[in-house]
């Protein structure tokens, strides 16, 4: 039968599966067939029997251990995931370490590169110093002190020298298989790629109790400086600034002017030039031009600065200062000339200057808030004190803010400054006069104002910083009647466009309104381009009910100076005077802008405010 022949088919399977010890069974049809001839046989049944029994074993047999190899499976698998990943994470370590290495080679090579510092090697020194505790280190560390006190001490807006010693950033981390230091491998760097000044010395004893210091370096001629053993710190101040006038000459000679050591000064930049790189030659001569400034010589001063704009076109410190000392040497027209000329080529370049640049600019056209704004910048830029070496920051301040008819934040600023400058001393003298005046009060404050001049005529610093100031004293003399010696100060203080201004009012105040037309007339001639003498001849005209005239003059005086709040005002007051109450309103808002802390123009726009 075809059923026996199924049967005997799947035992020969089951007989070679024991052999290849696997079971093969048949397809479910098939296993079926058997069972069912397995129905009419019973050694055949019994053979099937047989068979199903050891099936249900071998079955019972793989699912017992199924389990058992599933979990091998499972954590064979497990430690392959956790073999791959510590491998990855090994990989991706010294991956990032190379690239750590890679990085930190790279940023001690530019660094290396960029670098311009002064570094201070320790010095030798004999024994019988070091015996007494000045061994080469104590006076290297000296020599360093005092490059670091100069680097503070000059007021610049420069990048300052970086003074460091040799021994501050040595770090003892061994590099593999070479057996040096990061800070040994650093050195090597700068060494060799490096522009540093590396500073050595030493010092020797000599027989009269005498020591003999000596400093030299990379580019820097050995220089000897002599002296009692008593007096070291002395000699390392003497070497630190030989050091610091050889690497930094410009700024050095900063240094040299803001320490009021002018005579050093002129001495040292002669020097300097001779073997100055082009680059540091236009800011030499500047330096130069700033300390004959200083002393009064402002002709020479002037040429000076013409110079280093010639060397440097784009020198706008230089310009800025010629354009700010034109109106002591020439005229202040040709310094509104000088600035025109500045801010073209300013556009022509595409320029952004620092606004501390502009400010001579700005005076001609009396833009007390801009420049106000520039000092203020400087000061917190440089610890209250500004950037500029001949003068200080504080006095000045306090004296735009008079401009500015700010008298709290005047007085505010007059007490920051240093009593023994000369300028807070001429200042504290001439503050209180700006209120004073405006109150019509000069008999208050012409002691004052007496002793500011006297200061004016004696200190050179004094008359370069308060150019025109010295007029208020004629101002206040012409007020209170002394014509006299109102005459003597406007003859001697110069032909400034305020001055002219101030002396026609005066003249008008004595009743000689003739004179002083022909006075204003006059500082017009020599100043068209400027606005003080259009201010007060407006006034003047105002007050003698001229209104036409009156308009054309403050309008003349503010297209001059659009950012100088008086004209403004008066002009606001002449509008007023007509019952042009929005006008006058725009035009006290206008001057707002320029002198918000104006206590007289507040009240004005109130008034005009309230009336529109």
């Amino acid at each position: 039968m075809a059923e026996n022949g199924v049967v005997e088919k799947l035992l020969e399977n089951e007989n070679e599966g024991r052999e290849g010890e696997s079971s093969a069974l048949l397809d479910p049809c098939a296993a079926a067939m058997a069972m069912d001839a397995a129905r009419y046989d019973k050694e055949l049944s019994r053979k099937a029997g047989e068979y199903f029994d050891e099936q249900r074993s071998l079955v019972r047999h793989q699912l017992q251990h199924f389990d058992a190899e599933r979990v091998l499976a499972i954590e064979a698998s497990r430690r392959k995931a956790f073999s791959d990943r510590l491998r990855i994470a090994v990989q991706l370590f010294f991956l990032l370490l190379t690239v750590l290495v890679g990085v930190g080679g790279g940023v001690m090579l530019w660094d290396a590169c960029t670098s311009r510092s002064v570094v201070v090697e320790s010095f030798e020194a004999p024994p019988a110093l070091v015996a007494q505790g000045l061994n080469g280190k104590v006076v290297a560390s000296s020599v360093l002190d005092a490059l670091q006190k100069l680097q503070s001490a000059t007021r610049t807006d420069a990048a300052k020298l970086d003074a460091k010693s040799a021994w501050s950033s040595e770090v003892k981390i061994e590099v593999p298989e070479t057996g040096m230091s990061i800070g040994e491998l650093g050195h090597i760097l700068h060494q060799r790629f490096g522009h540093d000044i590396r500073i050595e010395g030493d010092v020797v004893t000599k027989p009269d109790g005498m020591i003999e210091l000596t400093v030299r370096g990379e580019g820097i001629p050995a220089k000897r400086i002599e002296g009692p053993a008593a007096e070291l710190e002395a000699l390392t101040v003497q070497a630190a600034e030989y050091i610091y006038g050889q690497a930094q000459p410009a700024q050095f000679s900063r240094y040299l002017n803001a320490a009021g050591r002018r005579d050093d000064a002129l001495k040292f930049i002669p020097e300097a030039l001779t073997r100055a790189k082009p680059a540091e030659e236009a800011e030499l001569f500047n330096s130069w031009g700033n300390v004959l400034t200083a002393v009064g010589r402002n002709a020479e001063a002037a040429q000076k600065y013409r110079i280093a704009v010639k060397l440097a076109p784009d020198n706008w410190k230089s310009w800025g200062n010629l354009v700010g000392l034109l109106p002591q040497t020439e005229s202040e027209e040709a310094s509104v000339r000088e600035g025109k000329a500045m801010v073209a080529a300013i556009a022509q370049r595409g320029a952004k200057l620092p606004d501390l640049f502009m400010v001579n600019v700005w005076s001609n056209v009396r833009d007390f808030a801009s420049i106000q704004k520039a000092n203020l910048a400087d000061a917190a830029s440089h610890d209250g004190t500004g950037s500029e070496a001949n003068t200080e920051e504080a006095p000045i301040i306090a004296d735009y803010y008079g401009y500015l008819h700010d008298y709290v934040e005047a007085k505010r600023w007059l007490e920051k400054g240093d009593a023994k400058e000369p300028t807070v001393q001429a200042e504290r003298l001439l503050a209180p006069a700006y209120p004073a005046l405006e109150a019509g009060k000069p008999d208050e404050v012409l002691a004052g104002l007496e002793q500011f001049w006297a200061m004016w005529q004696r200190e050179p610093l004094v008359r370069f910083a308060y150019p025109e100031q010295a007029c208020m004293l004629g101002l206040a003399y012409g007020l209170t009647g002394a014509l006299d010696k109102a005459e003597e100060v406007f003859k001697h203080a110069g032909a400034w466009s305020y001055c002219y201004g101030l002396h026609g009012v005066v003249l008008e105040h004595a009743g000689k309104l003739q004179e002083a037309q022909a006075v204003w007339a006059e500082g017009l001639r020599v100043g068209p381009s400027l606005s003080p003498v259009y201010l007060y001849r407006g006034i003047s005209a105002m007050q003698r009910n001229e209104l036409k005239l009156a308009e054309a003059d403050l309008a003349a005086a503010s297209e001059r100076s659009p950012h100088w709040a008086d004209p403004l005002k008066s002009w606001g007051d002449l509008l007023a005077r007509q019952g042009r109450w929005k006008d006058a309103l725009q035009k006290y808002e206008q001057a707002l802008q320029y002198a918000p802390a104006w206590q007289a123009l507040i009240q004005a726009r109130d008034m005009a405010r309230s009336k529109a």
